[in-house]
Formats: C-alpha cells, structure tokens, sequence
C-alpha cells in the first residue's frame, strides 16, 4: 500500500483528498504460497453486565497464495483467496410486551393483525420493570374533531384541549402484566470471501502486459436494526475489479505505462419478512417490521484509463 496525501504527481490529477495504490505480488520463475488462518474465540471472555451467559464470538480468518510460472521467463501467475467466518453476539437491553399480554390480545382480537403479529414474531419475555400499562384497545391513542369528527361523542374519549382527544380507555389497568425489559442475546453472522489472480505477459526486454482480476462476496447480519425475532436485515455486498496494464520501455530515460481499470459495486439491504411494515409502539416495546428503504439495491459502475510517460 502507497498513500498520497498531498504533493501529488501529475498521474493523479488535482482531485483533493489522498490516493491509495495498492501493488499485487507477481509470479516468479519458481512455484512459492502459503497458507494461513487466524482464530479467535469467546475462550477467555468475561460476559457482560446484562447476560446471562458469555456471549458468542467466532472469528476465522482464513486463505492462501500461490504463484510461479506458466511458462519460464515469459508468462507468470499469482493467486490469492481469502475467507472470513464471523459469528459475533451481543446482549442489549430492550422492553418487550409479556406473554400474558399476547394471550390477552388473541382472546379480545383473534383476527386482528395485533394478534398475527404477535403470535408470529413474538419477543423474549421480560424478566424485570414488569408492569400494567393498560389494555389493548382499537382505534388510535389520540384522535381530533378535525380528522374524525365523530370522536367527540365517543365515550372513550377525552378531550386534552385544542380539538384534541384521548384513548382513556387505553389507560385503564387490566390487571396482567403487559410490558418489561429483557435482556436480549443477539449473534450476527458475517460471510465473506475474496479471490484474486493476476497473469503477467513479458513479451520482450521493453514490453510487458498484465492483467488483475478481484472478486469479493460479504454478507452480514443486521440484527441491531430491529431486535425482534424474525427482522435480520442483511447486507450483501458484491464487488469486481478488472485491470490490464502495458508497459512500454522507450528509452533508458522513458517509459510509457497505459492502464484500464474497470470495477463494479453492488449492495443489498436486504430485508426478511418483507411483507410487514415497518410498526414502532410509543411506550418503547421493540417494534414489528423492516425499515421502510428495505430492501433495496445500490450498484456501480466505474472506469478508468491512464496513459503515464515518464521522463528521468
């Protein structure tokens, strides 16, 4: 790796910022690798202040190279891969509804989408701060006589002021538990693998050809985002990058260089359960759904060509 933060050379142009070059092994005339992987696990770990048990960590960073020729002095290859295997866990501390709160739901709203959601995606149950907060009741927690004029004469309504109501039905204890903290393990999981070759062509004492090709592949967990079961949000990326070269040695005090690059990113945020929308609760519980922007897709595309001389 070469950085350029400042001072750059005429090849770089005047863009601000710093230029990162990054200079792949070649081939030789003899066959040389290796082969290596990095370990770490939840061996030694203490846990922490919330869990109640260490939470998870494998991390196995693993690959190899190998390189030597296609033909001897003339044509060489170089190829590398790389793989990660990562699983990493975390304890957060969130409120969740109880079970008995769920029972209660599907008894008064069997066929309603509170008790589908409910039954379907239901949250660890709480094991402090449990409390009665109320009772599940239908229709909103606020409402005005501008946008339903009919809530005036509602009986379960109570005006707060300025054309304002409110649920005080919803208010009223229903003698179970509803809502408590939990302490939530959560273990994300992280895949990626990388491969890359390069073949390099010395086609006399003055030129020489080359060609590098990268691939890469990581998809990791989104568990954080929305902590309730059932709504990982992965991130699948995806790159390529392509690059031929030709050198051509003019003089013993000039060389020209001309190089094209072609590279391609794509990103998912990807999305499980996509058909629920995205449904968050105003005393704190952990919410239903996605994010609204997911999922979603962000490729690019981007070329370069350079043609450097170079006079000493």
């Amino acid at each position: 790796f070469r950085v350029s933060s400042n001072n750059f050379s005429a090849e770089f142009g005047r863009n601000s910022a710093a230029a990162v070059n990054v200079v792949t092994k070649a081939g030789t005339n003899e066959f040389h690798g290796t082969a290596y992987e990095f370990i770490r696990n939840d061996a030694l770990d203490a846990r922490t202040v919330f869990a109640t048990r260490v939470d998870p960590l494998r991390f196995n960073q693993f690959g190899g190279t190998n390189g030597g020729p296609v033909r001897k002095n003339k044509v060489f290859y170089f190829a590398s891969y790389e793989g990660l295997r990562l699983t990493r866990g975390t304890t957060v501390l969130r409120t969740v509804e109880t079970p008995e709160f769920r029972r209660l739901v599907a008894q008064r709203f069997p066929n309603s989408i509170a008790n589908f959601l409910f039954q379907n995606f239901p949250s660890p149950p709480p094991t402090s701060n449990i409390r009665d907060t109320g009772q599940p009741v239908t229709g909103p927690a606020t409402d005005s006589v501008l946008n339903n004029p009919a809530v005036a004469s509602n009986p379960n309504y109570v005006a707060t002021g300025g054309g304002l109501y409110r649920n005080a039905l919803q208010l009223v204890p229903d003698g179970i538990p509803d809502i408590g903290q939990a302490a939530i393990q959560l273990s994300e999981k992280t895949t990626a693998n990388q491969f890359s070759i390069r073949l390099d062509h010395e086609l006399s004492a003055a030129h020489r050809l080359f060609g590098r090709y990268i691939w890469d592949k990581n998809v990791a967990d989104d568990l954080l985002a929305v902590v309730r079961p059932g709504f990982n949000q992965p991130i699948d990326q995806k790159g390529q990058n392509l690059t031929l070269g030709y050198t051509w040695i003019l003089s013993n005090r000039t060389v020209n260089e001309a190089r094209f690059g072609l590279s391609k990113r794509r990103r998912a945020l990807e999305a499980r359960n996509e058909g629920v929308p995205s449904i968050a609760f105003d005393d704190g519980v952990i919410s239903f759904g996605n994010f609204p922007t997911n999922p979603a897709v962000f490729a690019q595309d981007t070329f370069h060509w350079v043609d450097t001389v170079t006079i000493s």
